[in-house]
């Protein structure tokens, strides 16, 4: 028996393929490298189907590719902010607690994986993360570092399909410190402050809102906008609040000596040289035809170290020496100028002149009196003379009717009224007008006659006057009414009424202890009209300076007034 012939296994040709394939990739190359020698060779692989699936495999230096992110559980339909944002306490630091919110499908359930974005819309600060999602609860939250502003912040907090709600803060202001710290300003002129805001660590904050006030706003006031404007001379702190911050600067108001002159007539006032004196310095200027100045002192002088000399280039008037108690004074000097010369104006010493001496009139009398009474004005250290007011001019007059014991018969009033219209014809105007007797509990500005035989006196006068020596009422009371038509009696208790007191200085019928003459004398007119006339001018101009400071500009050119100890008194015989 034949053996079987031996079958030999015989290979795949897989290697045969892959040496043709291997050879033909040779000439592959070799025939392209003739056409293109400058491109380099092309590599054939050979693909094994044998061989398992190709993976590629990510290098360490490529980036890690974002998983994409889970879609949300459901629509969301409703965002909802679970706490409004606290003020913050410093600016680039993120606040106490982050910001949180929550998302709801349309029926009222958490939504899962919502995306939730964070941006900033004002303020300059930052949010981290800007883009979160929802967790379990269907809560995103972020973390908010407000911007160095003190205005209001404000983050935008929103979600795809449903809408945007915002948030606000504002970073809380700790220290504001004004500049400049400390400045000089004269009267009338400004500057502008500015407020610097810091946060409770010290970075400094942009806007925010100043409020501004000032310690006294008498020297210095402040706007809205912190603008200073001096008012008069003195010292004051103006103060600059911001949340919970202050800062205050020094303002110095430096003194003008600034002011006005009147005449005494109501006339055009003299052109008259200023003198200001104090804080070791002299300043001086000229007024203006209206009688205007104002003069800028470089130094600040002491309380009670400043006079001021007026002194008139004509002789027509005194020159005026005032003793300014206090440098906020200077700014506010209306001086009404005494005449050195009287003319009387109407009645019966018409045209008349006369020499006036400011220093006489208010000298005291041998009792204790002026002929021009003195009060002092209220917050200044000066005295203006006592009287009644214009508009109260005439005076009503009323009697007193005493009864039987002491009757004033009709007579007598003609016989008293006799002597009041004498009176009037001397002063050259109506000074008095009758009236019923209003009573005790009657109106004033009124002058009663009262007839009491218990008096010592042959007559006496009673006036009431208030702080700026305007007479309110007056009381002529006689020892009998035969006393009545005695004309020297009435005339000189009338002139008491209407504010005048006794002199010695010249012949006249207000001499104390009835050693005067027995008329008006044309001195008595004419001191009696410009005490009228001063009045009226130093209360329609508000003008405190006048006949104390001329008194003491004629004692001496530029000697300091000699204030008054006392006030005068109302009763005087």
């Amino acid at each position: 028996m034949r053996p079987s012939p031996r079958r030999t296994a015989r290979r795949p040709p897989l290697f045969r393929l892959g040496a043709a394939t291997g050879l033909a990739a040779v000439l592959a190359a070799a025939l392209a490298g003739c056409g293109d020698r400058g491109a380099p060779p092309r590599r054939e692989v050979a693909k094994n189907p044998y061989a398992e699936p190709h993976r590629t495999v990510p290098s360490r230096s490529d980036p890690p590719r974002a998983a994409a992110p889970p879609p949300a559980s459901r629509a969301p339909s409703a965002l909802h902010v679970l706490a409004a944002p606290r003020p913050a306490r410093n600016a680039f630091e993120p606040l106490a607690e982050p910001l949180r919110v929550e998302v709801f499908d349309q029926r009222g359930r958490p939504v899962v994986g919502a995306a939730v974005e964070w941006r900033v819309v004002r303020g300059g600060g930052r949010v981290d993360p800007a883009m979160s999602r929802t967790d379990s609860a269907g809560v995103a939250a972020t973390a908010w570092a407000p911007g160095p502003t003190a205005d209001s912040q404000t983050v935008e907090v929103s979600v795809p399909g449903v809408g945007a709600v915002q948030l606000r803060t504002a970073v809380v202001v700790a220290a504001v410190t004004v500049l400049p710290t400390a400045f000089s300003v004269w009267p009338g002129d400004s500057i502008a402050l500015r407020a610097d805001l810091a946060d409770a660590a010290g970075h400094a904050l942009a806007g925010g809102r100043t409020r501004w006030q000032s310690a006294d706003s008498t020297t210095a006031s402040v706007t809205a906008d912190g603008v200073v404007v001096g008012v008069r001379a003195g010292t004051t702190h103006i103060v600059a609040e911001s949340g919970q911050g202050s800062g205050s600067a020094t303002v110095t108001v430096r003194p003008v000596a600034a002011g006005r002159l009147y005449a005494a007539d109501g006339g055009v006032p003299p052109v008259a040289r200023v003198v200001v004196r104090g804080g070791g310095r002299t300043d001086s200027a000229q007024t203006a035809a209206d009688g205007r100045f104002a003069l800028r002192l470089l130094a600040i002088p002491d309380d009670d170290s400043v006079d001021v000399a007026i002194r008139p280039l004509a002789g027509e008037h005194h020159a005026a020496t005032i003793r300014v108690g206090s440098p906020r004074e200077l700014g506010d000097l209306r001086v009404v100028l005494v005449p050195t010369t009287w003319t009387v104006r109407g009645g019966s010493f018409d045209g008349r002149r006369v020499p006036v001496s400011p220093a006489s009139a208010i000298a005291r009398a041998g009792d204790g009196s002026r002929f021009w009474r003195l009060e002092r004005v209220e917050r200044r250290a000066t005295w203006r003379p006592v009287g009644w007011q214009a508009a109260a001019l005439p005076v009503r007059v009323a009697f007193r009717r005493g009864g039987a014991a002491h009757p004033v018969s009709p007579s007598d009033s003609a016989a008293f009224w006799r002597v009041a219209s004498g009176l009037e014809r001397d002063l050259g105007g109506q000074l008095f007008a009758p009236g019923p007797d209003p009573g005790e509990d009657g109106p004033v500005a009124v002058i009663r006659v009262v007839v009491d035989p218990t008096i010592g006196h042959p007559g006496y006068a009673l006036a009431s006057w208030n702080g700026a020596g305007a007479i309110g009422d007056a009381t002529v009371i006689v020892r009998s009414a035969a006393l009545l038509a005695d004309a020297a009696v009435v005339t000189h208790e009338l002139l008491h009424a209407l504010g005048v007191g006794h002199t010695s200085a010249w012949p006249s019928v207000m001499a104390p202890f009835g050693g005067g003459t027995r008329a008006l004398t044309a001195s008595d007119a004419a001191h009696v009209q410009l005490l009228l006339r001063l009045r009226r001018v130093q209360e329609e101009q508000d003008a405190p300076y006048g006949v104390v400071e001329a008194a003491a500009a004629e004692r001496g050119r530029d000697s300091a007034p000699a204030l008054p100890g006392r006030r005068d008194g109302g009763r005087i015989p």
